[in-house]
């Protein structure tokens, strides 16, 4: 098979994280949230295309621990044939670059604000194989005008609320948002005034 990984879930991920920290030598009180950490750091060096196994991770104890923590997640892995999403992402790139794999003939990019070294390696190799990468940014309407009064009751600024609604819809307004706190304690007042 061209991929002979089983993809695991960003949960399954964790649960190996949280397997690993609670079978090695520390004690923590909450491995769960120490195996979310060491999964998120996981993801970075990834995306950021950095070595987990480099020698500047001995320089403490910390890091030290989350490399031999890193290895034994490889070695899971690997005995296991599943891979995460950020090592999927890399052996993608491989079977890109090796034309083992065939890339679309365009990928529309849309709303990215910062996309990863990784990322952009993939989108490089990908239009090196041919693929035309359009990135659309949407254009995003004037700034809303946001306006907040305080009135008397609530009766009368859900009726101060609606009347303005009203006015705004009437003056062309396509959109129109108004915030109402505790929405299920008072919805039938909202409804009458609407």
């Amino acid at each position: 098979p061209i991929f002979p990984y089983r993809l695991l879930s960003k949960y399954q991920e964790c649960l190996i994280w949280q397997s690993i920290i609670e079978n090695a030598n520390t004690s923590f009180l909450m491995s769960d949230t120490i195996a979310n950490s060491a999964q998120q750091a996981w993801q970075l060096y990834h995306h950021w295309q950095l070595d987990y196994a480099s020698s500047r991770l001995d320089q403490s104890n910390e890091s030290h621990t989350w490399k031999t923590w890193a290895e034994k997640f490889v070695a899971f892995s690997q005995a296991h044939a599943c891979i995460d999403f950020a090592r999927a992402t890399t052996q993608l790139i491989d079977l890109f670059r090796k034309k083992i794999v065939i890339p679309p003939h365009r990928i529309f990019l849309m709303g990215f604000d910062e996309i990863s070294p990784q990322t952009k390696t993939l989108f490089h190799v990908l239009e090196q194989s041919g693929c035309q990468i359009t990135t659309f940014m949407p254009r995003y309407p004037k700034k809303p005008i946001v306006r907040r009064i305080r009135l008397e009751n609530t009766e009368i600024e859900l009726e101060t609320m609606a009347r303005w609604a009203y006015q705004r819809r009437q003056a062309g307004d396509k959109t129109i948002v108004c915030a109402v706190p505790q929405l299920l304690e008072i919805r039938s007042q909202v409804i009458d005034s609407f």
